[in-house]
């Protein structure tokens, strides 16, 4: 399934999340008043919301890949996730801090829902074409 190759590189990147969330904690020292703490509650961010958007698309993903659909328009929409997640990320780690716009994380949110909703319709659309003899019960 390529859908692996997709969740092994977002396991990836939330393993570089939770470093930065232990990172920071490190060099606050516990503390939670201060600017130190300003960086704090991005890495949190930046990882809680990470851990809150993948999986929905990730079962999407896997669902739509098991009705074998088009391997280039699935390739695209599993491409665009991972992209988005981690357009979402740098912006709440850095982007936000240097330039002060949120511009790119909107961009990487709606790229995201766009994710969810194309794969979810696709599902669905897949499922009535193809009917449920694709997805073999265990």
């Amino acid at each position: 399934m390529v859908v692996t190759v997709y969740a092994a590189l977002l396991g990836f990147w939330y393993i570089f999340l939770v470093s930065q969330v232990i990172r920071v904690r490190m060099s606050i020292k516990g503390k939670v008043q201060g600017p130190e703490s300003k960086n704090l509650a991005y890495a949190v961010k930046a990882h809680a919301n990470f851990s809150e958007y993948v999986p929905l698309p990730l079962i999407l993903l896997i669902l739509l890949e098991m009705q074998e659909p088009n391997m280039i328009y699935f390739n695209v929409l599993a491409g665009l996730l991972c992209i988005s997640r981690i357009l979402h990320s740098i912006s709440l780690l850095f982007v936000e801090k240097i330039l002060n716009t949120t511009k790119l994380r909107m961009l990487a949110t709606a790229l995201t829902i766009m994710v969810v909703l194309i794969t979810a319709f696709s599902n669905i659309v897949l499922y009535f074409i193809t009917g449920d003899s694709v997805i073999n019960p265990l």
